[in-house]
């Protein structure tokens, strides 16, 4: 009997400190502890920035199918003296200047349909990843709610216990001094108190 009573305070200790953090814990309701996770959560943040940088892959892959443009500029001056056959010709001194502006649109781009249906199903799996994170998410703080819930429980029935231990022992010295009730018994109820 004696090694039930360090046990015993040892686990009533446990539950007082559990009681502590429910008390926080239970400051907040299911649903208020989901949002804080939303906001908080580090893993959680990280499939968020995951799945904003996944949104890209549809719009890269998009542009394959786009036409591409090009442009392109030159300016020259052009100073010369030609001579043939030792005829001298006029010196010719202008300027040049070249612009130009390309636009090319594959018929068939087999590549770049590839890489459009590549892009689309690299977002939808991004966006996939960030359902199962929140649905992870979810697990996890629901199972730390519920046992914050179970340790509150744990607390109200050692409590309960212990006023019951109270009441026996009181009980039984109120028996003993009566003359009812045995030595034994009082001993017994005043161990399982301490």
């Amino acid at each position: 009997m004696l090694s039930l009573a360090p046990k015993l305070s040892l686990k009533c200790l446990g539950v007082c400190l559990a009681l502590v953090y429910v008390q926080h814990a239970q400051a907040l309701g299911l649903m208020e502890a989901y949002d804080a996770a939303l906001a908080n959560d580090s893993v959680y943040r990280s499939a968020l920035h995951d799945n904003e940088a996944g949104q890209q892959y549809k719009i890269i892959g998009r542009a394959n199918l786009l036409p591409n443009i090009s442009a392109s500029y030159a300016y020259n001056r052009v100073n010369s003296d030609i001579s043939v056959s030792g005829f001298d010709l006029p010196t010719r001194n202008y300027n040049s200047e070249n612009g130009a502006i390309q636009l090319r649109q594959p018929i068939v781009n087999l590549e770049g349909w590839a890489r459009y249906r590549e892009g689309n199903l690299q977002t939808n799996l991004s966006d996939k990843q960030l359902v199962a994170s929140k649905q992870a998410l979810i697990q996890r703080l629901f199972g730390l709610y519920a046992n914050a819930n179970y340790a509150e429980d744990l607390l109200a029935l050692s409590e309960a216990q212990r006023d019951a231990f109270k009441n026996q022992t009181e009980a039984n010295t109120l028996m003993s001094a009566k003359g009812e009730g045995t030595k034994t018994a009082l001993i017994e109820s005043q161990e399982t108190l301490s």
